[in-house]
């Protein structure tokens, strides 16, 4: 089994990296080396590697520049799922493609399930919403994964950038009235796997650890875990606030948890709450 994996650099291509199983051989390339918004490219890169599968991870996730940045942000998180999807389906391979829970507006205030309306409010959830329509278009036999918080133990997400902040501030402001589910790359990585060699898991599926969370709960079990670890020696007052406390350019769904329960059967996985594999994940980082 080949598979090629795009956004090579991203914290989610690298936990699939790093836990391929071996009976695949994989293909990982950057940004710089395929961008998927090159159609041409799409249809190059799939003929000359020939893969059964496609992994999509590159994505635009700059929330907030989405809103100016429309062009880029729409041809990277709409437009090139799609010029993937295509060329895979002419080259006989099937797409994976990650997508999110900002596709929903989160006034439902009850788990989505996978036939809930969609109905994003910011330009970023509306693109990752295109994407996952053109993709399904056209094939149903693509599978997208939509999740929701995802972190990992690299740089540059929401968890290793609390540790640096709690460390380093004397008080952070946290919202608390945005619900949903914390998602460590491992746990995606490993249902990705999973449906790379279960061809019938396909459509729209939801992905994230067990339970949920407000960020301000986030960053809590954060601090809270990171002091007893012995990360921190010390940290910062975390103080909630309201989403309207904290204006930013595009509006976050106050709740957007997934209903991942007919994912968990399809793919056998047993769900582990987020705080359990947040404490996994903090050890991790601890000991690298």
């Amino acid at each position: 089994m080949k598979v090629l994996i795009t956004g090579a650099n991203g914290q989610l291509a690298k936990t699939l990296q790093s836990t391929v199983p071996i009976d695949m051989e994989v293909v990982a390339l950057t940004r710089q080396a395929f961008d998927i918004s090159d159609e041409t490219l799409c249809e190059k890169m799939i003929e000359l590697h020939r893969p059964n599968v496609v992994i999509n991870t590159a994505a635009y996730n700059q929330v907030d520049k989405a809103e100016t940045d429309k062009e880029q942000a729409y041809a990277i998180n709409a437009s090139g799922p799609g010029y993937l999807a295509k060329s895979a389906l002419t080259h006989g391979a099937r797409l994976i493609h990650v997508s999110t829970d900002y596709v929903f507006s989160g006034a439902q205030g009850s788990p989505y399930k996978l036939d809930s309306q969609t109905s994003p409010i910011s330009y970023y959830g509306e693109t990752k919403y295109l994407g996952e329509k053109i993709v399904l278009d056209v094939s149903p036999d693509h599978l997208v994964f939509r999740t929701a918080w995802v972190y990992s133990r690299y740089d540059n997400n929401f968890v290793t950038t609390m540790l640096h902040l709690l460390g380093e501030k004397e008080e952070l402001s946290i919202i608390s009235d945005q619900v949903s589910t914390p998602t460590w790359t491992g746990s995606l990585a490993e249902a990705i796997w999973r449906s790379v060699s279960n061809p019938g898991v396909k459509g729209l599926q939801h992905l994230t650890d067990a339970g949920v969370a407000t960020r301000y709960d986030f960053v809590c079990a954060i601090k809270e875990k990171a002091l007893r670890l012995g990360l921190l020696q010390k940290a910062a007052i975390v103080k909630p606030i309201q989403s309207i406390d904290y204006p930013q350019a595009a509006a976050r769904p106050c709740y957007s948890v997934l209903d991942k329960t007919p994912t968990w059967n399809a793919l056998s996985i047993n769900p582990v709450h987020w705080e359990a594999v947040l404490e996994k994940v903090l050890k991790t980082i601890k000991r690298q």
